[in-house]
Order: C-alpha cells, then sequence, then structure tokens
C-alpha cells in the first residue's frame, strides 16, 4: 500500500459526510466542527502528495507534515479522548481560544495603523470585533446550559485553555504539551520526540536545513509512511464519530487491517 491509495480509501469516507454541509448544524456544533477539521486535514493531506510529486524540498515538505501530525493531534483530542462532555467542553474553549485571539489580534493591529484607516475599515473592525463577541457570548452560554463548567477548573476555563489536563489523568501542570498530545493519539511513541524536536527545526528554519541536503530523499519517504499512519487513524476516528453515515462505505482490506491496526496496537 502507497501513499496515494491510502488517501484515495480516507476519501471514501469523507465523500458521504457532506450532506452534514446541508444540516441545521452551525459550526459550534463539535459535530460539524470535527467534519471540517477532518476535510481540512484530508486537503493538507492531498497537498503534500502534490509537492512531493512536484518534486519539493525537504523543508517544506517536513513543514507541512508537522502541521497535518499537529491537527491531527487536536482533532484526535477534539473527538476521540476521554468523555463526550470533556470533547464538547475542548471544542468550545477551542473555538473560544481562537475567536478571543483574532479580536485581540484585530484590535491591536488597527490601532497601529489607526490614522490610515478609512470609515470603511472601521466600520469592518468593529463589525468582526462585534461579531466575534456575540459568539464568545453564546459558545459561554453554551458551556453552562450543557453543564461542563465543572469539568475542569474555572482558571483553565476563563483561560480558554482547551489542552487543560484530563481529570481522569490529572497532573501538576494545567495543559498538555504537544509531546504528550501526540501520545494521546496514538502515534507511536518512538516518532514523537522526533517530531516535536527534529520537525521543529524545519518549521523554524534553524541549522537542520542546511545540514540536510535540499532534497534529502530518506527524510522524506519517513515523513510520508508517518502520514500514512495519521491517515489510518483518522479514517478511524471518521469511522467511529460518524458510523451511520459511512456504514456503507466498502473499503480496501489492508486499508481497514491497518486502521485497526494502528487504533489499537500503536502506543
Amino acid at each position: 500500500m502507497n501513499y496515494d491509495f491510502s488517501l484515495q480509501e480516507l476519501l471514501k469516507l469523507i465523500v458521504p459526510l457532506k450532506e452534514l454541509e446541508n444540516s441545521n448544524l452551525d459550526r459550534l456544533d463539535r459535530e460539524i466542527g470535527i467534519y471540517y477539521l477532518v476535510v481540512n486535514l484530508y486537503s493538507n493531506l492531498d497537498l503534500l502528495k502534490h509537492l512531493a510529486m512536484s518534486g519539493a524540498k525537504t523543508q517544506p515538505l517536513i513543514t507541512l507534515g508537522r502541521m497535518i501530525i499537529d491537527n491531527y493531534s487536536i482533532l484526535f483530542l477534539l473527538s476521540s479522548y476521554s468523555t463526550k462532555e470533556e470533547q464538547n467542553l475542548r471544542y468550545y474553549l477551542y473555538l473560544l481560544d481562537s475567536i478571543s485571539v483574532r479580536s485581540e489580534s484585530v484590535k491591536s493591529f488597527h490601532e497601529g495603523i489607526e490614522h490610515q484607516l478609512t470609515l470603511q475599515h472601521r466600520n469592518e473592525k468593529e463589525s468582526l470585533i462585534n461579531h466575534d463577541k456575540r459568539i464568545i457570548t453564546k459558545l459561554k452560554a453554551k458551556i453552562v446550559s450543557e453543564n461542563l463548567q465543572n469539568i475542569t477548573s474555572q482558571n483553565d476555563i476563563a483561560k480558554y485553555n482547551w489542552k487543560f489536563q484530563s481529570v481522569i489523568s490529572a497532573k501538576n501542570k494545567s495543559y498538555y504539551n504537544w509531546y504528550e498530545l501526540y501520545n494521546i493519539a496514538k502515534i507511536p511513541k518512538p516518532f514523537s520526540e522526533t517530531i516535536q524536536k527534529h520537525f521543529s527545526a524545519f518549521v523554524h528554519g534553524l541549522g537542520m536545513v542546511i545540514i540536510y541536503e535540499q532534497k534529502n530523499k530518506a527524510m522524506e519517504e519517513s515523513v510520508m509512511s508517518l502520514l500514512m499512519i495519521v491517515q489510518f487513524l483518522t479514517a478511524q476516528i471518521i469511522v467511529n464519530e460518524y458510523s451511520e453515515l459511512t456504514k456503507n462505505v466498502i473499503l480496501d482490506k489492508e486499508f481497514k487491517l491497518n486502521m485497526h491496526e494502528g487504533w489499537n496496537n500503536w502506543k
């Protein structure tokens, strides 16, 4: 089995999910949010395939690969870790974190160029900030109405800490780091430290981009192999999360075997 074939199998599971776009759900609901995370993940996996086929250098492939692994780890945390109640709370905090950062960034940026803004720009800024305020209020109300506010500490909720340590395995610190998120997400442990440290050197443009050849075939093959594991695990998340929508999908036997093997045995 190769990267392209496994990607085609993954797409089989994504196609029937498109009907979610015509449902009454909005992106504040975890069910539709998980779908969009899956779609984005597939898009980036496909982009990496095309980069590799076009002869791209090693750095952009590894940089995109690291982003994909991080995105997958978030998908797993929000869809497959701990209880459904905790998953819902994490999802709401995940959105709150992003929306609040956007509002603060927009406000700060426009304050720096206030003298250059037209009336239209000022109105657009206020419209966006007011929109985000309404969404923040709505998400906070959902946390209370679904009785999720006591799952973690009030400090975690106030700081929109969606990576909070699960009560089930609480430790001294209040959030999971990326290394821990990889392990939670069933990424094989031997890969976790390499992803966190070695791949980061390429992301940040450190000396590793000089030490390695511009086109390092062995490194690229390792990344592609790891991302095939991500494809198998993502497929299992889809089947678990959307069993009714995917019940008629016929998958390749070897692909299904890799899904089950990864989900049950990779640690």
